[in-house]
């Protein structure tokens, strides 16, 4: 944040300023004092845990711009310098989420905005990858896709700065619609509505709607980006009054899945779509595709561009990433051929589809970051697509939230790693029994199938049972801990 001083600051967020007003931020917004450095913007939050409050002078001393705080001690003066400031404020975090909204509004940026089920870092991190070919880019660092996060990024952004890429994640009603009152989307991008968060929603419909408040909170002019081979996501796009962009792996799907939800045949509408995909194995994929209008019906379709890119990133489902991230580039006037250039070295945020070699010529994939069933079943076909005949591994553990249905839904993934072919299964957690179960129900046989209780029980058994050649692929609920497992490999393995 530049070019804004901490009185303006203060204004925004109806705060009382002990120090220095004319001060200009240098730096970042942050909420841990382990983090913050000279210039920066420390809220003082109290959690269950800690109490920013404690590390005032602390932050004090490491010459931030200026602290954030709802409890003042006077004594906290003794640490102030003539060029710092404490801002007392009457609650924290809405101070947080009140001067990310008024700094938004006075940066005229694009902003894109990133919401699913599943695939949404991914596609956060292949938009910003796609806009950074042109563009001084910033997006959203890690998990920062809530109440907090989302702002924190907002009051971070610099003045070099040309675009803002958003991810929005929610566990409930309402959550999105908030995110969106703070960052103001002018792009929304919905990859996809799938069984996450289902115990808490309580249906699919349930948790469309939520989702789908992205849509709805787009201004008049404002433009989405949609799945469009996803009926619920659609529907979400039918709901809302803005310029609606779908993409798709398959035509003719996509075409379907409009007509069958219902698009109406008056509305414009322009798809891009993959023509051709040709796997390159771990080197990713080579994808042709097109972009095409749809004035009325079918038939008036109005083909725009035909073009090729090699995405550095395997499987389809990253496929799809990529188009909704070409989508975002073409409805901001960009240069695609930069962006092909771009994907050659895409890559992905950390725990995402990390692979390692090992000298026995064994692969292993970490996809540990977050696990639900499509993108369960995303993964072990991917991994099966780059190992073509040789053996493969699935490493998989719970999948939190999902409901009522969660043992069939654990099954179902079971029953895809033996349709997938894959020779050997370790299940890991109370969840991962039912994954057993599912694939020994699709006839895998007992001895390829192996369950444990923790990943501990695991980490002493998996290293005897791999092969030379393996590939193996490693995916859980972020809870389960199982990138753990990656360093038991790396360990054993080097």
């Amino acid at each position: 944040m530049r070019n804004l001083k901490i009185g303006q600051l203060a204004q925004w967020i109806d705060g009382k300023v002990y120090g220095n007003q004319q001060r200009l931020f240098s730096g970042l917004a942050r909420i841990d004092s382990r983090q913050v450095q000279e210039g920066d913007l420390f809220f003082a939050f109290s959690g269950k845990n800690t109490d920013g409050h404690k590390y005032v002078p602390q932050v004090l001393a490491k010459a931030v711009a200026a602290v954030v705080v709802q409890e003042f001690d006077e004594q906290w003066l003794d640490w102030l310098q003539p060029e710092q400031a404490i801002i007392v404020v009457h609650d924290v975090q809405k101070a947080l989420q009140q001067g990310a909204r008024a700094y938004r509004q006075s940066r005229n940026v694009p902003v894109i905005a990133i919401t699913g089920s599943t695939g949404k870092t991914s596609t956060k991190d292949l938009v910003a990858t796609a806009l950074e070919s042109t563009l001084d880019v910033m997006k959203s660092p890690g998990n920062f896709n809530n109440e907090i996060g989302l702002p924190l990024t907002l009051l971070s952004m610099q003045d070099h700065h040309q675009a803002l890429v958003l991810e929005m994640g929610m566990r409930g009603r309402g959550q999105i619609e908030e995110l969106c009152s703070i960052a103001s989307p002018d792009i929304a991008v919905l990859t996809n509505i799938g069984p996450v968060h289902l115990e808490l929603l309580g249906s699919m419909e349930a948790i469309a709607e939520a989702k789908g408040e992205l849509l709805r909170s787009l201004q008049p002019e404002g433009i989405a980006i949609v799945n469009g081979e996803d009926a619920l996501a659609v529907q979400q796009a039918i709901n809302s009054s803005c310029m609606c962009v779908f993409y798709g792996l398959d035509h003719n799907q996509l075409w379907k899945t409009l007509r069958e939800t219902g698009w109406p045949e008056d509305r414009p509408v322009e798809v891009i779509v993959a023509d051709h995909i040709k796997a390159l194995g771990l080197e990713g994929s080579e994808v042709f595709y097109q972009w095409l209008s749809y004035p009325r019906q079918e038939n008036d379709k109005v083909p725009l561009q035909s073009a090729c890119f090699r995405l550095s990133l395997p499987g389809k489902h990253q496929v799809a990433n990529a188009l909704a991230a070409l989508a975002v580039t073409k409805v901001l006037h960009l240069d695609t051929s930069m962006v092909a250039q771009a994907f050659l070295t895409a890559q992905l945020s950390s725990l995402r589809w990390e692979t390692h070699r090992f000298p026995q010529k064994i692969t292993v994939i970490n996809d540990a970051y977050n696990a639900n069933p499509t993108a369960m079943k995303a993964a072990l076909g991917t991994l099966s697509e780059i190992a073509c005949q040789q053996r493969k591994v699935a490493i998989l553990g719970d999948m939190y939230e999902l409901g009522e249905m969660s043992s069939q839904f654990h099954q179902e993934v079971g029953k895809e790693v033996h349709r997938q072919g894959y020779n050997l299964l370790i299940a890991i957690g109370s969840l991962g029994l039912h994954i057993a179960e599912g694939a020994l129900q699709a006839g895998m046989e007992k001895n390829k199938v192996y369950t444990y209780e923790t990943r501990q029980e695991a980490a002493l058994s998996i290293v005897p049972m791999l092969q030379a050649e393996d590939f193996v692929l490693i995916k859980a609920s972020r809870g389960m801990g199982l990138e753990e497992l990656v360093n038991v490999l790396v360990k054993a393995l080097r």
